[in-house]
């Protein structure tokens, strides 16, 4: 028989399980903790950190991730400028980025349905899927490749931020 490994990766999942199902309180405590060790947690309104928290909890494997969450808490976004660049590389889909940024400032029933749709009308106009658009849009926003669903992170963020965050990222050369 061969020895016991540890396997880093299933101890993660386990962890990231275990997160989920704990109760909310709880879970809000030790995250909030947890974020005391960041500057951008200290100054957090409490019931901002909660929604976060409450939309993240499930996607949380490890208390060491609130960091990640700092993009819900400033009104810059730090880029991974490798990705930005990848993302906004062809003129279509910066030319598709500033009209997501037009037509999100028009939506006057700020949801994850109106959004969704508002957006996949500009990938209609560009002739572009939602893999396309969602992926460059992600990144402007939140200055990451991956992340939680767009469409609630986006309205977490809300209008003006999300917009901000578009002009900003379609301003950096």
């Amino acid at each position: 028989s061969s020895p016991a490994q540890l396997d880093m990766n299933k101890l993660q999942n386990l962890n990231g399980m275990y997160l989920a199902e704990m109760p909310f309180d709880s879970f809000v405590k030790q995250a909030s903790a947890a974020a005391q060790d960041y500057d951008w947690a200290r100054s957090a309104d409490k019931a901002h950190f909660e929604l976060v928290a409450k939309f993240l909890q499930s996607r949380t494997k490890l208390f060491s991730q609130v960091n990640g969450w700092s993009y819900f808490f400033s009104d810059a976004v730090e880029y991974n400028m490798k990705n930005l660049k990848k993302a906004l590389k062809k003129d279509e889909i910066r030319c598709a980025m500033e009209k997501v940024a037009e037509t999100i400032e028009q939506i006057s029933t700020f949801a994850a349905e109106s959004i969704e749709a508002a957006i996949g009308a500009v990938g209609d106009e560009f002739e572009l899927g939602p893999g396309k658009l969602n992926q460059p849009l992600r990144v402007c926003v939140t200055g990451g490749g991956i992340g939680a669903d767009l469409f609630e992170t986006i309205i977490i963020l809300g209008k003006d931020k999300v917009v901000n965050r578009i002009k900003s990222a379609l301003a950096v050369d």
